[in-house]
This record gives structure tokens, C-alpha cells and sequence, in this order.
């Protein structure tokens, strides 16, 4: 999925994306994402969710160097998203959510000096991979701008904007869906 043949850099060896299912490692990843939400000026407090996928990226040295959340998408039993955007109500994601396995995405974060050497280009892969694990037909998420240029430009993704930009973060944020499938078959026509 991803574009390597034009990125010049090397491609680091990592990250590993690790399920969080420990209390350490839960406090590591809530560690990580505190630490890059101050970073961005975010006072947003979500809910936990009980039914939360988290996994923490690691490095070659088996530090931690990131976070990602999700979950399915259910607004009328939990949900975080809905605290950014009223997804649930809109056309679009009305019209997904009775035909297709929809999940939500939140709380991606990488650690200030691990930003810029190519690890949304291994997000992208793996977010491909447990999409296919679980299923998955869609992801809806408030994206921060400059990740949602990256992922539609680079990487090709078929995402659709659901909305202006919300005044969320430093850089702003969208709410989209992803569409995996039509993802798919743009990377399979591009190769």
C-alpha cells in the first residue's frame, strides 16, 4: 500500500505495532499520548471504552515510540468520536453503517523525535492488515490535516471528507471515512 519506490530514505526496520494488554503497557501508551496531545495544545478528555483495541508502535530497541486506538463503530453503546463530530448522524455514515463492518480510529500519535522518518507509511500498512483481521469495511475518524494530506497524496487512500475543518489541534482535523476496499483497488491499479 505504501509508495516506497519514491521515498529516498531508508525505511527504519520498525516499528512493531504491539496489542496493549497489559497494565504497563496501558500506562505507557496513556504516557505516550499525553505527552504528544500537551504537545499539540489538546485539553480533549475522552472516554474509555470498553471495547478499545490499543496498540503501542515500538522501536527497533523495543521502545515506545506510538500510539492507536480503535474501535468498533457503535455510537449508541460507546464511542469517542461522536465527542468530536456527530458522525452518527450524518448521510454518509448512515448510509456505510447498515451494509459494512465499521470501525472508529483514534489517539495515533508518534513521539516528537520519531515524527518524519516514515512511520505513517507503516500506520497505512498495518492499518490495511487489521482491517483485514477484523473485517473491516470502514474507518471513521477526525484526522489531523497535515496526516490527512499525507495519506490522500502519498499513499492514495480513498477517504471522504464529512466536513470543513474542525478547530481541533494545532493543525486542525477532518472528519472522514476511509474506505478500505476502494483503497485497495487504488493501490492494486497503481502498482
Amino acid at each position: 500500500m505504501t509508495n516506497e519506490g519514491n521515498d529516498k530514505r531508508p525505511k527504519p526496520p520498525y516499528p512493531t505495532f504491539v496489542q496493549v494488554k497489559t497494565e504497563a503497557d496501558n500506562k505507557l501508551f496513556e504516557d505516550i499520548y499525553s505527552v504528544v496531545k500537551a504537545a499539540y495544545g489538546s485539553t480533549f478528555v475522552s472516554e474509555v471504552s470498553k471495547n478499545r483495541i490499543r496498540f503501542l508502535m515500538k522501536d527497533d530497541r523495543n521502545v515506545g515510540i506510538g500510539t492507536f486506538e480503535m474501535l468498533p463503530y457503535q455510537p449508541e453503546v460507546e464511542t469517542n468520536i461522536e465527542l468530536y463530530y456527530p458522525f452518527s448522524t450524518h448521510p454518509a455514515v448512515l448510509a456505510i453503517r447498515e451494509n459494512a463492518h465499521v470501525f472508529e480510529i483514534g489517539k495515533l500519535a508518534f513521539v516528537e523525535d520519531k515524527r518524519n522518518i516514515g512511520l505513517i507509511s507503516s500506520f497505512v500498512d498495518f492499518i490495511f492488515k487489521i482491517a483485514k483481521q477484523h473485517h473491516i469495511d470502514y474507518f471513521i475518524c477526525a484526522m489531523n490535516i497535515e496526516i490527512y494530506r499525507f495519506l490522500v497524496f502519498k499513499h492514495k487512500i480513498v477517504m471522504k471528507k464529512l466536513d470543513k475543518k474542525l478547530d481541533f489541534g494545532e493543525f486542525g482535523t477532518y472528519p472522514v471515512i476511509i474506505d478500505i476496499q476502494e483503497s485497495l483497488k487504488r493501490a492494486a491499479d497503481t502498482v
